[in-house]
């Protein structure tokens, strides 16, 4: 995401941080390590103009918990575990 951010313009949004393959975090790590994932995601590449997402799509067998275990408002992330 952070070498993603110098292909563009200064001010466009990003979306990703993700892996959306079968092999990916998203589909096989439980609802703490998605988190955890996404809390390093996010310190690394900061939440604005940022989309944090699976790409452009989810493999259909992804388990519902693990998606809504993301954050839904990432500039508010104090306490966020």
């Amino acid at each position: 995401m952070i070498v993603g951010r110098s292909f563009f313009y200064s001010g466009s949004v990003l979306m990703g941080g993700f892996d959306n393959r079968p092999c990916g975090i998203l589909h096989w790590e439980n609802v703490k390590q998605i988190r955890e994932y996404a809390k390093r995601v996010l310190d690394a590449t900061g939440t604005e103009r940022l989309i944090l997402s699976a790409d452009c799509s989810v493999q259909g067998d992804t388990p519902a918990e693990h998606l809504h275990g993301l954050p839904k408002q990432p500039e508010n992330m104090q306490g966020y575990k």
